[in-house]
């Protein structure tokens, strides 16, 4: 189950957030081990994506005017 957890997290961030957050606040510390591996699958994804979508952006405007 939490392998299936896990891929719902990676391929849809936004419902592996939702997942993560309901199972993290759960009593059952199993549970809360898979919510937070299901919300780091989620976030860490996106923040890279994110990361490297500025340095591309920036990469090429900062070309642009140093051409200048």
């Amino acid at each position: 189950m939490g392998c299936l957890l896990y891929l719902v997290s990676l391929f849809l961030p936004f419902l592996g957030i939702i997942i993560g957050a309901v199972l993290w606040g759960n009593h059952d510390p199993e549970k809360q081990k898979i919510g937070k591996n299901c919300l780091l699958i989620s976030i860490l994804p996106t923040v890279i994506a994110i990361i490297l979508i500025l340095v591309f952006v920036f990469g090429i405007f900062g070309t642009a005017v140093l051409s200048k």
